[in-house]
């Protein structure tokens, strides 16, 4: 039996313990300092994450940090993670919200519950617009009639 003295610590130490925890393996997973270092390596990480998945077009971020894959109808999308990339097919109604930032990011926010908030970065404005021309048809706000493979 613990003594009354004792059950409070438990109480208040371990939600401090499980948050440190849980702040540390977020932390953790952007460390890493993955690089891609062309079209070629974007393209052929990707296709070991999305399978059958044919881009068309390449938009690497700064210092490879990232990239945009257009299809004909969907973007693939390679973010950092740790020493390697994660990457994924957006299709419309994936984001919810795209931005373009003064900072010279693009800032997605995703349907996920895993990284919904996801940051490329593209100091050129020129290919900021292009970003947020390929990703703004996939938001589900986009008007009806936009589509992909019109902004590629």
């Amino acid at each position: 039996m613990l003594k009354a003295g004792v059950s409070w610590m438990v109480f208040l130490f371990a939600p401090v313990g499980v948050a440190l925890v849980v702040l540390l393996t977020y932390a953790v997973g952007d460390l890493g300092d993955a690089r891609l270092a062309d079209e070629a390596a974007a393209r052929a990480r990707l296709a070991e994450q999305a399978p059958g998945f044919a881009a068309t077009t390449v938009l690497l971020a700064d210092g490879g940090r990232g990239a945009l894959l257009a299809g004909e109808r969907s973007i693939g999308l390679l973010v950092p993670l740790g020493d390697g990339f994660v990457g994924r097919v957006l299709r419309r109604g994936d984001v919810l919200e795209v931005r373009s930032e003064e900072t010279g990011t693009i800032t997605l926010r995703l349907d996920e519950a895993t990284r919904p908030r996801l940051r490329l970065p593209f100091a050129a404005a020129d290919a900021r617009a292009r970003a947020l021309a390929w990703l703004t048809p996939l938001t589900a706000t986009a008007p009806e009639g936009s589509e992909v493979h019109d902004a590629v």
